[in-house]
């Protein structure tokens, strides 16, 4: 764990998968899988407005929720377009 100044907690998390791009927030996708039943019901959407490499994309398909994904940077959107593709 790492302690912020500001009381923030960071969890260090490993099995994450890595690009060559810097991703600031990394998810793994089983993470995101937990969270997104906490907070959802099938068929029901899920918003990731910076979605990086497409985690919770996985996540939300791999659970038959609805995903709309937001990425500015196009090496993530394409690197999250392909990853959405392969799961359909």
């Amino acid at each position: 764990f790492f302690q912020a100044e500001d009381g923030i907690r960071d969890v260090a998390v490993t099995g994450v998968q890595t690009c060559a791009l810097p991703i600031s927030t990394k998810k793994p996708v089983q993470l995101m899988k937990q969270l997104i039943k906490l907070v959802s019901l099938e068929n029901q959407n899920i918003l990731d407005p910076f979605m990086g490499s497409g985690s919770t994309g996985v996540a939300s398909l791999s659970l038959d929720r609805n995903f709309i994904g937001y990425e500015k940077i196009h090496e993530y959107f394409e690197i999250s377009k392909k990853r959405l593709e392969n799961k359909n």
